[in-house]
């Protein structure tokens, strides 16, 4: 109770603190192209197509209105395939919002229809639209209808039409970050000043690659004033006052007065004539205010943005994401959820591990869930006279990790239904194979009633708590053990250590690059506390308590020139990689890891490049590393962008020290016997000499 009081009281204080004023954004008229886009008609309904096997199915897609719409031409149109051996009554029922709206006949041949949406569909909020599927595939009583000819799928092409829509955007924070996501079609781009500082930098990559979660791929950019040619869309403007340059950010910037402290968050109607886009501002007159930019980052934070503008002077207290050994399902993305015979399975959902895979012991699934008296009474139903309705089978839950099914069945639990149950299940280690990313999935069999004879109303149900969680036991492990790309982005993306990314004094890392390499750190829509800073301005003592990551080799970076001991040796500033296997001459990029040579107790990762390489975080390595199973120190991207790992170096190395240790085990064995055998002859002539002396 103490601890919920505290958190209710730090959002009230956080609420004061922000209060921002109401009513329509400040508007700004500057003398600059501003040439919005027009708005997207069409919006898919889903990337992907949707297969509904029979008798009975149904998918659900939803969307959002920021504001009521008034009445127009406004649907839902798909484009189907279905069975052609489906007859009456086989068909489709649209339904908004739960309520029935529409039904499509199967019986013949259909491959499109349309949707009307309701008037109570167009109002501002979410909404549903729920398409259920009833096949038939013979006429008679009592005839099964499961087959695998029993199917309609909902085809990509899909989409609901928004023609017309257009929301009042720009009169609060609250319509961030829905406003600012980028589409294929519509570029969002984050500005800073030309001469940004490091922590102007920082707070830039960390909006944009918040928004960069939540939009199109490549559709958000880090771009400075001067780069922009004219305003097509709503953009994100960072950096202290001061800093900007160009004529039209620092006529922004200056819209409103600065107070000596906070960080002051603002939305702005940038116009020049008849058009507009809207601006989301953070500035501040001081760079360390810069630390509380995770009130555009922080899910819980964003939801309470309000008003104009804000101004904040202290950051709320928030339940900080710690890396645990028991990842719960609410965390997996999986709410409370209940399996029955419409909705048999969830979908499958992934989950970046916190911990290193490698070193999990005795794994098991706690399950909390419970269950309708049907499916407990399962033994005592089947032997009553009309048994036959209860005839259809027992019932098991099953939870897939890495497409690896655990069941259990539920008929062997001691519970009564309706009653909670916690259920431990133990899977083998070698599941999580030597990848940190984790699939699962819950499915039940047995849930459906499949006699076509029996008309009921009874229906089996099991409800999963989100609190049922994967445990994840780690053995006791040396803190410096060798570290491999395949636990990559840990250690680096750790949320309770912090990291540190160094990059060279001479501006050779564009902000783009740093945006991927930022996205690539990013796990389950959280990133670790990151600060960056050019390589004069980092000390030993800095490096020796976080995680690092070094843009760059020893070239750029003094400090790592003073290293002996990196996993890539350096010979007159070049790397030594045929030493892992690789051909030096053909080598364009590459990064190597190991544990920090400051302090073995974090990692340290370091890209470099050959000097004729154009950068040092391509797309194609950063993406390769972000994915790969395989256990390397050493990556290179050679000049036709082809990958290489040196994996089986590694593991011959690997085996070489097991043998050598081996060889070196019996070597000093046999040492020792020798030694113990000569000094028993030694006691062995003394004894007889000192007998034959006395005799």
């Amino acid at each position: 109770m103490q601890k919920r009081l505290f958190v209710l009281v730090s959002m009230m204080l956080f609420i004061l603190v922000i209060g921002g004023e109401s009513g329509h954004a400040q508007t700004v008229s500057i003398e600059f192209p501003v040439n919005p886009m027009v708005t997207q008609k069409k919006t898919p309904l889903t990337n992907e197509m949707i297969h509904l096997e029979g008798p009975n199915a149904e998918t659900s897609f939803y969307y959002e209105l920021l504001s009521d719409l008034q009445p127009g031409d406004y649907y839902a149109q798909f484009y189907i395939n279905h069975s052609s051996i489906l007859i009456a009554p086989s068909s489709l029922t649209v339904k908004v919002d739960g309520e029935p709206i529409q039904s499509i006949s199967l019986a013949e041949k259909t491959s499109e229809f349309k949707v009307n949406l309701p008037k109570e569909a167009l109002k501002a909020g979410m909404h549903s639209i729920t398409v259920s599927f009833t096949g038939f595939l013979k006429e008679g009583i009592c005839v099964p209808q499961h087959s695998t000819s029993n199917w309609v799928t909902i085809q990509i092409n899909s989409f609901l039409n928004v023609e017309g829509i257009t929301p009042t955007i720009g009169q609060s924070l609250s319509s961030y970050p829905d406003i600012y996501t980028g589409t294929p079609s519509g570029k969002i781009q984050v500005v800073i000043p030309e001469k940004a500082s490091m922590e102007t930098l920082n707070a830039a990559l960390q909006v944009a690659n918040y928004l960069t979660q939540r939009s199109a791929e490549n559709s958000v950019h880090v771009v400075n004033e001067q780069e922009v040619r004219s305003l097509t869309n709503n953009f994100v403007l960072i950096g202290l006052q001061q800093e900007f340059s160009s004529s039209w950010a620092k006529k922004i910037v200056t819209k409103n007065e600065l107070p000596e402290k906070g960080l002051q968050i603002s939305q702005m109607k940038i116009v020049n004539g008849d058009a507009a886009v809207h601006a989301l501002l953070a500035t501040a007159k001081n760079a360390e205010e810069f630390d509380k930019i995770d009130v555009l980052t922080t899910p819980s934070i964003v939801q309470q943005l309000t008003g104009e503008k804000i101004l904040i002077e202290e950051m709320p207290v928030v339940n900080k994401q710690v890396d645990s050994n028991k990842v719960t399902f609410k965390q997996l993305g999986m709410q409370d959820f209940t399996l029955d015979n419409r909705m048999n399975s969830t979908n499958t959902h992934f989950y970046y591990l916190p911990v290193n895979s490698k070193n999990v012991t005795d794994p098991t699934i706690e399950l909390h869930f419970k269950y309708s008296d049907i499916i407990a009474s399962y033994e005592e139903l089947t032997e009553r006279p009309d048994s036959v309705n209860f005839s259809d089978g027992k019932v098991e839950l099953i939870v897939y990790l890495n497409g690896v099914p655990h069941a259990v069945d539920m008929q062997a639990l001691s519970s009564k239904g309706n009653e909670d149950v916690k259920v431990s299940v133990p899977f083998e280690p070698a599941i999580l194979k030597d990848s940190q990313v984790l699939s699962i999935q819950v499915a039940a069999n047995g849930l459906a009633m499949q006699n076509p004879c029996v008309v009921t109303d009874q229906k089996k149900w099991i409800y999963v708590y989100d609190d049922s969680a994967l445990s994840l036991p780690m053995a006791t492990t040396n803190p410096s053990s060798y570290l491999t790309f395949s636990q990559f982005p840990f250690p680096f993306a750790k949320h309770d250590n912090e990291l540190i990314i160094v990059v060279p004094d001479s501006g050779e890392v564009s902000e783009n690059e740093l945006l991927r390499l930022y996205g690539s750190l990013t796990t389950n829509n959280a990133t670790p506390k990151i600060s960056i800073v050019k390589t004069s301005d980092v000390n030993e003592s800095q490096l020796k308590k976080s995680n690092v990551i070094f843009v760059g080799g020893p070239k750029m970076h003094p400090l790592l020139k003073k290293k002996d001991n990196l996993v890539v040796a350096y010979q007159n500033g070049v790397a030594q990689l045929t030493e892992h296997g690789f051909i030096h001459t053909s080598t364009g990029m590459f990064a190597f890891l190991q544990p920090n040579v400051w302090n073995n107790d974090y990692g340290m990762l370091v890209f470099d490049k050959m000097s004729d390489a154009t950068s040092y975080l391509p797309k194609e390595l950063l993406s390769f590393i972000r994915n790969t199973e395989v256990s390397s120190n050493v990556i290179v991207q050679v000049n036709t962008d082809q990958i290489f790992t040196n994996e089986q170096w590694i593991d011959e190395k690997e085996e070489q020290g097991i043998t050598k240790t081996k060889d070196e085990n019996d070597y000093f064995g046999w040492v020792a016997a020798f030694i113990g055998l000569m000094a028993i002859l030694v006691l062995l002539i003394v004894f007889f000499k000192r007998k034959k002396i006395k005799g």
